[in-house]
């Protein structure tokens, strides 16, 4: 489970070429869980292919205020997990932003954060190392990703704002979810 740039690594951690490069044989996580996760549009994304992803369940909580990781771009790359094969699932918090978990209410705005650009359409591709256009499937060159980086992925500035009732009903999710996978 992870949170933000954590949720990168929690949705990794299910992708095969990644659990057989680290982790010792025959142990997988049982379940992969992304809060706010990061990583779902641009190179950070890995392209969800048949046989990429682990058949461990995975689970994907989003406040659909979140202008830090859209919420648009994570449902997407879920279904698109989905479609490839890995039970996946999406809990949508209305209202909530980025970092939601934390006990401060203050809205806290990042003017100067970067951030990948809500529809990015860049994707890595670890079934044969490289770069593609989600849109297309086109294989990129390094010159043409540096240029769909700067023109169509590379953005500035974000909010955070906690919230304990959309903390709790995370929360509450997780072990309804885990409770339904791992019984």
């Amino acid at each position: 489970m992870g949170f933000s740039r954590g949720g990168i690594t929690a949705v990794r951690s299910g992708v095969v070429p990644i659990i057989k490069g680290a982790a010792p044989a025959g142990l997988r996580f049982a379940a992969h869980i992304g809060l706010y996760s990061g990583g779902c549009s641009g190179v950070l994304s890995v392209t969800p292919k048949t046989g990429t992803f682990s058949p461990e369940p995975m689970l994907f909580v989003h406040g659909d205020a979140d202008d830090y990781a859209y919420l648009s771009d994570c449902r997407t790359y879920a279904q698109r997990i989905k479609a490839a094969g890995t039970p996946t699932e999406m809990v949508v918090l209305p209202g909530v932003r980025h970092k939601f978990d934390v006990d401060s209410t203050k809205l806290i705005n990042l003017p100067s954060n970067s951030k990948t650009k809500e529809g990015c359409p860049l994707e890595y591709d670890l079934q044969d190392f490289k770069a593609r256009d989600r849109r297309s499937g086109e294989v990129l060159s390094a010159d043409k990703v540096k240029d769909i980086s700067r023109d169509l992925c590379a953005d500035k500035g974000a909010s955070v704002q906690g919230n304990p009732k959309a903390r709790d009903l995370a929360g509450a999710a997780v072990i309804d979810f885990l409770n339904k996978h791992l019984k």
